[in-house]
Formats: structure tokens, sequence, C-alpha cells
């Protein structure tokens, strides 16, 4: 009796290990931080070209930095995904009428970040206009291979 008792407790184990549930399953990914930094702001770094994807696994969260030219920015971003593909447009919302336009680090986290392996691309366009905008990155990402945050 005691044996069927395991093996019951066993075979109940294995069937509710069998259903694999992300914590993450129910919440929709999401842009959840955007900034910009400037380049000419003498306390800055610039990012490096190998930080430019970051990923943290434990909150399957992507971090993106890239780099755009504007005056005075007000980043703004919509995601959208498409099959296997995460498209981001951002528009930095930028007014350079009378001034000359400085290079921008624009810092975009994305969460939470179901699949593994996905195209991603950003495009930096005017959300006033029709016209199409500017690829700044078009990447396959496997996010097991990016760097941890």
């Amino acid at each position: 009796m005691k044996k069927l008792f395991i093996l019951f407790l066993f075979l109940v184990a294995s069937t509710a290990c069998e259903r694999k549930t992300s914590l993450f399953s129910e919440i929709p990914t999401e842009v959840v931080a955007l900034a910009a930094y400037s380049h000419n702001d003498p306390n800055y770094q610039p990012v490096a070209d190998s930080l430019q994807l970051r990923f943290s696994k434990l909150l399957r969260l992507l971090r993106i930095n890239v780099v755009s030219a504007a005056c005075a920015p007000r980043p703004e971003a919509k995601l959208a995904l498409e099959n296997e593909r995460m498209i981001i447009q951002l528009d930095m919302q930028d007014s350079c009428a009378h001034a000359t336009p400085e290079l921008f680090d624009v810092d975009i986290s994305v969460s939470p970040v179901h699949p593994d392996v996905f195209q991603l691309i950003i495009e930096e366009k005017d959300f006033e206009t029709n016209l199409p905008g500017k690829i700044l990155l078009n990447r396959r990402i496997d996010v097991r291979e990016l760097p941890g945050l």
C-alpha cells in the first residue's frame, strides 16, 4: 500500500512538472523605460558597441542602446510583435530648427521578452508623418547568448 501511495505521488508530481508555465506568460511585452543621453554631456560616457544589447534572464528584460541625432529630444517609442519579429518605432520628437543636431545614446528597455530568438528591428521615424523611417538596428537576436545586465 505504501509503495502504491509513493508511486501515485510520483505520477502526480511528474504530470504537474510537465506543464511549463512562465511567470510572465500573461504579461504583455512592452517598452518599460526609454531615455536619451547626450554624447556632448561632459559627464556621460557613450555606451560601447559591445554593450548595445543586454539581457536579464531573471526579469526577461532586454536593454537596447542605439545612437540617434537630435536636438533637445523627448523620445517616444511604440512596440509591435509580428510572428518572430519585434519592431520598435522610435520618435525622438526633436526640434532642430536653428541648431546643429548632437548624438544621443537612446536606452530602450523592453520586458518581459517571451521568445528566446527573434528578429529585432528598431526604426527611427516621425510619428506625425507617414514617411518611412531610418532603420537603426536590424538583427536576429538569441537572448540566451547576450551578456547580462
